[in-house]
């Protein structure tokens, strides 16, 4: 737990509450914090998946990354 960024783990935890507070339909200037948060997310799940790519090396890593992006709509 020590090797992964706090920012990695911080990120979907703050991208997740502001999107259940857009949920909840506060708007205005929140729907830009609401976007800001959610690519927030993505960012850091591709940077989780190029861990995992880096760990299993060449052929597999290549694979790894290459279902992430065509899982992740």
């Amino acid at each position: 737990m020590r090797d992964i960024p706090l920012w990695t783990l911080a990120t979907p935890l703050i991208g997740g509450v502001l999107a259940a507070a857009a949920v909840l339909g506060v708007g205005g200037y929140f729907a830009i914090l609401v976007g800001l948060g959610l690519a927030g997310i993505v960012f850091a799940a591709v940077h989780h998946a190029e861990i995992v790519a880096h760990r299993i090396e060449e052929p597999y890593g290549t694979l790894v990354v290459y279902l992430f992006f065509t899982c992740v709509p």
